[in-house]
């Protein structure tokens, strides 16, 4: 999947945390890269960041069902 703000192509992580940060825009999942997270101020264009997995934060499965369910409706899955 393509950054949401330049369109790089995240490639295979390093080992550890990726530098990677996910959100939902529109009810799609989007990424943003670590350049555009540091050259531009991204998170006023309506972009709900979900927290990593495991990081101590709010239960996100409440989030990933409706992202799930938002995916199956764009992509015309029943």
């Amino acid at each position: 999947m393509p950054c949401y703000r330049c369109g790089v192509r995240q490639t295979d992580p390093e080992r550890g945390k990726s530098p990677w940060r996910r959100g939902v825009v529109r009810d799609q999942l989007v990424l943003i890269c670590p350049a555009c997270q540091e050259s531009t101020d991204w998170t006023p264009e309506h972009v709900t960041l979900v927290p990593a997995r495991g990081t101590g934060g709010p239960d996100t499965s409440a989030l990933a069902d409706e992202v799930g369910r938002a995916l199956d409706r764009l992509l015309g899955r029943s």
